[in-house]
């Protein structure tokens, strides 16, 4: 008989949204995780703008229980998944978010 761990951690979550294709999304977060030892969820999301509209996802990290981050750390990774995924995804822009701050975060001349 298998015995019952529970674990628990400080709740926290953080969020990363850019446009981008779905499944290129999938295999750029997949890499990533499997590289620094993460788990993340990924969401198909469309962002409805002036001017337009544009698929993309959304990509949630939560304090995991089973390896807890404090919340500084769970930041910084979640920045260092954005800017992965800007390269992979061939985006300008994302934002990154927690239940305090957004940051919108650009590379492109028009956001200057």
């Amino acid at each position: 008989m298998n015995k019952q761990i529970v674990k628990n951690a400080p709740t926290y979550k953080v969020e990363i949204f850019i446009g981008g294709d779905y499944g290129q999304a999938l295999d750029a977060c997949e890499e990533f995780c499997t590289i620094v030892g993460l788990c993340v969820t990924v969401e198909k999301t469309c962002y409805v703008f002036r001017g337009g509209r544009e698929n993309g996802i959304r990509v949630g990290l939560i304090n995991y229980a089973r390896f807890p981050k404090d919340e500084i750390r769970l930041w910084q990774t979640a920045e260092e998944l954005a800017n992965h995924l800007k390269v992979r995804l061939s985006q300008g822009s994302f934002t990154i978010q927690d239940h305090e701050d957004s940051f919108f975060i650009s590379t492109r001349d028009e956001d200057q």
